[in-house]
């Protein structure tokens, strides 16, 4: 494997470099969008698990009261409406109310998902709507070109940002359709 591949699930010595690049390379990103907050000092912190935990630092001094949530270690319930699978630094959350299952975020594009899903009780070809907090790899591998296609019939939704980069590379330049990415 190369330096390079080691972006989708970093391992090794190689794999500790990239993820203190990815961190490192986030960072000017996130104080830029941390500037912003000003959240409640008793706030909750929910913790995506990306990014080697910076961010949740910054958050918990900012919240001294508050306290972190959803970081689960391992693949479950975290309650009645709220799952999670771990994939290495990532978590995929669900949401279901009723009959429909939100999915946040599509972790890497690996091969247990379907499988880690299923110990949820929860049918991959279920998942009608995905929101994608941003497109970092080890958030979109599941639903990106090359991937097993487990979620063709979802619709994606992402930040006006990110849409309208991706339909910028796909089509030649800016593009403020309302189209399906």
């Amino acid at each position: 494997m190369s330096f390079f591949e080691n972006t989708r699930k970093p391992v090794g010595f190689s794999g500790k470099i990239m993820v203190a690049m990815m961190n490192f390379g986030h960072s000017a990103m996130a104080a830029w969008g941390l500037h912003f907050l000003q959240p409640a000092p008793d706030a909750m912190v929910l913790d995506c698990g990306c990014g080697g935990g910076a961010n949740i630092k910054t958050l918990l001094k900012l919240c001294p009261k508050g306290k972190e949530i959803f970081k689960p270690l391992n693949t479950g319930w975290i309650d009645e409406n709220v799952a999670c699978v771990r994939e290495w630094v990532a978590n995929i959350f669900f949401y279901r109310k009723g009959d429909t299952t939100i999915m946040i975020d599509a972790g890497y594009n690996y091969d247990r998902l379907a499988e880690k899903m299923s110990w949820l009780g929860i049918d991959p070809h279920s998942i009608r709507h995905i929101l994608i907090t941003h497109q970092d790899t080890d958030h979109v591998g599941a639903v990106e070109a090359d991937s097993p296609g487990l979620f063709r019939d979802a619709a994606l939704y992402i930040g006006e940002t990110d849409r309208a980069f991706l339909l910028a590379d796909r089509q030649g330049g800016a593009n403020t359709q309302k189209d399906r990415v």
